[in-house]
Formats: structure tokens, C-alpha cells, sequence
């Protein structure tokens, strides 16, 4: 050793010697030392785990691959990506630049039914619309998906853990077994005074002033929330009311975290960004205490209720009314936890899709107002119960549902190594982690499925198509004995399918079927003329895109019916 190691060594072992330098350096360039030391060394662990991931990801692309039937393989087709582009977002900020849905369907045309495309540190997503596929990754191997950590981590922050839409495996099968039961007719049945009387007490609200253009969308939501505050959680946002509530606001609060914005796709994939003390954080903190202290507090009220041998109320059962009496049960599975996740699940999924798609029905029967006489012609005089019934009804909601599916995209995890067959005759090898993303409304929208007419606003479409209920019931000509067109199930599925389907799809059916009804019984529909959706035409209202297709405007008139 040098004499001179020898000095800085004895140098750096003297106690008094870093005390002694810095009180040598600067005041400014100390503070200086420090902000960068408090700045950069929190980033450091997250840039090695994502250097660390973006290794990984190389590896899981390569293992993703289509296999012909001589057992030859081939990566699957999907955009070009960059050097930058592998380092950061992948192909997310192309996704976000270019309106998510039109940019998944440019793919789906260009590529075909399986592709993949990239997001953060690489990751690669497989896009399936293959129906072949899909009926395995929901159906036939459902179990052997879970969800995304970096979605359930998001949703978690606004429903909780323990609820149906988290739960995988196990978990997902016996808390299906507890819910599937209190969707009955029983229930639903009584859920109709409910609905008829909510939106009665809406329409009053158009009915005061019915030329003054209204934003359907905030008038849809606000309808749709009284209604599941209402009827699933014994609750009332009272949202048409003179004054905003305090759970109103803190869930419209907490909504934003539905958004597809730069931001909430950082916290969807760098989970320790929530924690940051910035103010957004801090709205959304307490907008989450507010939403689930209330929901706590009403089933605490409940429960209190039964173990006093009280009543609830003298109307039909609400769900929490369903879910806390089970929770009271000597033999439960529930826990007040799992009851409060499942409520809070149902006011976060429901709502808001109900709202979409009352709002898009209103807008396209406003722009083909001879389909809005047929539908009212159809179900004047017709009893709320009933309305399942109108042929015409139901095609009416099923091409708005097709044309603009408020979930128009989903996302499944592979737990092992898949290999499944495509409907091309290749095979698609899924590796472990590999995640299958579900683009309903691309689907919804191929002039493959759905003719060269895909994007019109058509219902008598319907009049020659049904549904299969399993693939085995497509037959190879694609049509039935009476000549309709046999859809395979996931060629048309807006509520998802299998045993990971939305288990409120027939109370969402019949609330879009009431509400529609009403105001359709009561007031002629138009587009404002000279406003924006006039001047917008055929490419409709804009659409923000979150965890919802959310439209964004939808400014309609209303004259009342004589």
C-alpha cells in the first residue's frame, strides 16, 4: 500500500474527520447534497426493478408464440416498437395518443385476431379476439387466469380486497357460490318501485325546463347512483337534490381514479407513487375513508337492527339488507369486511356502466328518431315487468350495447404455461405471467362479425341474429335451421362471460330497460341543432377512456310527449 492510501485511510478512520469536512463545505452546496440525496436515492430501487423487469419481459415475449400444425412457430404480428419505447411505456402512450378504443381496433384490422403490443419496461400484452380463445381463457380454463396484479392493486384502492371482482381461484368459486343465489327474480322483483320511482322523480328534473339542451351523461349517472344507493346499499345519494351530499361528493372524488390518465396508469404500475403526500393523493385518501366509513357504518346499523329483532324498513330488501342478514348467520362465510368489499364493488361497477349505457341509448335514438317512434310505439302502456318481453326493446339495447360497450376492455394472467387452440388451426402458447388482454368493443365493432355496416347504429340487425349460450351450438355453416346467424358467445359479450361475468348483468338489463322506458314514455328525444354532436356526425360523442368508456358530453333536448 502507498503511502498516500495509507493517509486517506487513517484519514477516513479518525471520528472527527467527515464532522470536520462538512463543516468545511458550503451552506448552499450542503442543501444542495442533501436534496439530491433525499431525491434520488427513493428512485434508485425503482430503477433497478425496472431494469430488472424490462430483462424479464424480453424473456416472456420470446416464449409467447404461435404454433402451426406442423409444429412450426412464429411470433405473433403487433406494432413496431423502438428502443425508447422498450425502456419505458411501451406502446401505451401510441394506446393513449390514439384514443385507446379506435387505436385497439386499427391494431385488431391491421393484425388480425391475436397480436401483441407492449407496455411499461417491456411488458407484452397478447390482444385475443380470437373467439376460440377466448372461450378457453374465460370459460373452459378460466381458473387457470387470475387478474393482473397492477389492475386488482388499482380497483383495490376503490372497492377493497375481498369482494368478487378481486377474488381469484378458490376464493372467486365459493364467494360466487354465496352471491350467485341473492340475484334472484325474488329480489330483483322487488327492486322495480324502486326503479320506476327513481326515475320518475329524474324526469321531473327535465320535465322543468325540457328545451334547455341537458348533458345526459351527468344526468344518467346521477340517475343511476340514486338507483344503486337505493336498491344495494339502503342508501341515497340523493343526488338530484338542493345540495350536494358528503358521500356524493367524496365518491365523485374517488371516481377519478377511474380515469385513464398518465397519472393513474403510474399508480396502476408503481403502487408506492399512492403513498406520495400530493395533494390528488390526498383527495383520493379521503374521499376512500369517507365512501368506506359510510358503507361500514350502514352495516353496522344493520346488523345492530337484526340483533334487536327490528325491521330494517317496510320496503323490498336492498342487497346489503341480503348481505348482512347472511352475515348474521351462525354458519357465515362472510365477514363484515367481505360485505362492505362486495357493496362497494356493486356501487363502483354499477353504477357507472348502467349510466353509459343509458346515456349512449338516449344519443342514438335521439340521431334516428324514426327507431325512438318504433320503440315507443312498442312499449306505450307496457308494465316496467314486462318490457323484457319487446322484441324491439331488446335489439335496441343491443346495438347500443355493441356499438359503445362501457367495459370495452378486460385483462387475464396466465398462473402456468397454456397451450391453446386457435380458431386460424395454429396454437397460441401462453407462457406463466403472460397476459391475455379481451377487447370486447374492438369485437364488437369487426366488419368480419358484423358486415361492412359494423359501425351504423342498425337494430333490425338483430332480427336474424342469436347468441350462442356455448360454442358447441354454432353450427359450421354459422346459421340456423330459420337462417339467423349463430354468434359464437364471445363474438358478442358486453357483460364478460363465464364464471367471471358480471354477476349483476340481469339487474343491469332490467334497470337500462326501465329508465329507458320512461323517458322514452314521456319526451321526444333530439340533438340540439348547431351543437356538438350535430357538428361532431357520425363520429358521435368524445369517449374518455378509464376503467369505463366514459362519454364525455352528451347534450340532448327534451319535448315532452302530448
Amino acid at each position: 500500500m502507498s503511502a498516500q492510501a495509507a493517509e486517506v485511510l487513517r484519514q477516513l478512520a479518525d471520528p472527527g474527520a467527515v464532522p470536520r469536512y462538512l463543516a468545511e463545505v458550503p451552506r448552499s452546496k450542503l442543501i444542495a447534497l442533501v436534496v439530491a440525496a433525499v431525491t434520488v436515492l427513493p428512485v434508485l430501487p425503482v430503477l433497478l426493478s425496472h431494469s430488472v423487469d424490462i430483462i424479464k419481459n424480453i424473456f416472456l415475449r420470446r416464449r409467447i408464440v404461435l404454433v402451426r400444425a406442423d409444429g412450426t412457430k412464429r411470433s405473433p404480428p403487433g406494432p413496431s416498437t423502438s428502443f425508447w419505447q422498450y425502456l419505458t411505456l411501451g406502446h401505451l402512450g401510441d394506446l393513449m395518443a390514439g384514443n385507446v378504443v379506435p387505436y385497439l381496433v386499427k391494431n385488431q384490422a391491421k393484425y388480425g385476431p391475436v397480436y401483441t403490443m407492449l407496455t411499461m419496461a417491456g411488458r407484452p400484452w397478447i390482444v385475443c379476439a380470437d373467439p376460440k380463445v377466448l372461450y378457453a381463457v374465460l370459460s373452459t380454463n378460466a381458473y387457470d387466469f387470475g387478474k393482473p396484479k397492477e389492475d386488482t392493486e388499482f380497483l383495490e384502492v376503490a372497492t377493497g380486497s375481498r369482494n368478487v371482482l378481486i377474488m381469484v381461484g378458490d376464493d372467486h368459486k365459493a364467494r360466487r357460490r354465496i352471491l350467485n343465489p341473492m340475484f334472484n327474480a325474488k329480489l330483483l322483483k322487488g327492486f322495480y318501485p324502486v326503479l320506476e320511482e327513481s326515475a320518475d322523480e329524474a324526469l321531473e328534473t327535465i320535465a322543468a325546463d325540457p328545451s334547455t339542451p341537458r348533458n345526459i351523461q351527468e344526468f344518467s349517472s346521477a340517475l343511476t347512483l340514486n338507483v344503486i344507493g337505493r336498491t344495494m346499499l339502503s342508501t341515497d345519494f340523493d343526488a338530484f337534490g338542493p345540495t350536494t351530499s358528503p358521500l356524493l361528493k367524496a365518491y365523485t372524488d374517488l371516481a377519478l381514479l377511474a380515469e385513464f390518465t398518465t397519472w393513474n396508469l403510474l399508480l396502476g404500475m408503481i403502487p408506492i407513487l399512492w403513498w406520495l403526500p400530493l395533494p390528488s393523493n390526498i383527495r383520493s385518501w379521503n374521499a376512500r375513508n369517507a365512501v368506506f366509513d359510510e358503507v361500514a357504518r350502514m352495516i353496522s346499523s344493520k346488523r345492530a337492527a337484526l340483533q334487536a329483532g327490528k325491521a330494517a324498513s317496510d320496503h323490498a330488501p336492498s342487497l346489503a339488507d341480503v348481505l348482512v342478514a347472511e352475515l348474521e348467520r351462525p354458519d357465515s362465510r362472510l365477514s363484515a369486511i367481505d360485505v362492505r368489499d362486495e357493496l362497494l364493488v356493486m356501487l363502483a361497477a354499477g353504477h357507472d356502466t348502467s349510466g353509459i349505457t343509458v346515456t349512449m341509448t338516449a344519443y342514438y335514438l335521439a340521431r334516428y328518431p324514426a327507431v325512438q317512434e318504433r320503440l315507443y310505439n312498442e312499449i306505450k302502456g307496457v308494465d316496467s315487468q314486462d318490457l323484457a318481453t319487446c322484441e324491439y326493446f331488446n335489439w335496441v339495447i343491443n346495438e347500443s350495447l355493441r356499438l359503445h360497450s362501457p367495459a370495452y376492455v378486460t385483462s387475464r394472467i396466465a398462473t402456468k404455461d397454456l397451450m391453446i387452440s386457435m380458431t386460424s388451426g395454429e396454437s397460441l402458447h401462453v407462457p406463466k405471467n403472460g397476459v391475455v388482454v379481451i377487447p370486447f368493443q374492438p369485437i364488437h365493432l369487426d366488419p368480419q362479425i358484423w358486415g361492412a355496416d359494423a359501425t351504423e347504429f342498425r337494430p333490425e340487425r338483430w332480427s336474424k341474429i342469436r347468441i350462442a349460450v356455448s360454442a358447441a351450438e354454432v353450427p359450421e355453416t354459422g346459421c340456423d335451421a330459420a337462417g339467423n346467424r349463430v354468434l359464437h358467445p364471445y363474438e358478442f359479450f358486453p357483460f364478460s362471460g363465464g364464471p367471471r361475468a358480471c354477476i349483476g348483468r340481469q339487474f343491469a338489463m332490467m334497470e337500462i330497460r326501465v329508465l329507458v322506458a320512461r323517458l322514452v314514455a314521456r319526451f321526444h328525444i333530439r340533438v340540439p341543432a348547431g351543437g356538438e354532436l350535430e357538428r361532431r356526425g357520425d363520429a358521435g360523442p368524445e369517449v374518455q377512456y378509464g376503467i369505463t368508456a366514459h362519454p364525455l358530453r352528451v347534450e340532448l333536448t327534451f319535448a315532452p310527449r302530448v
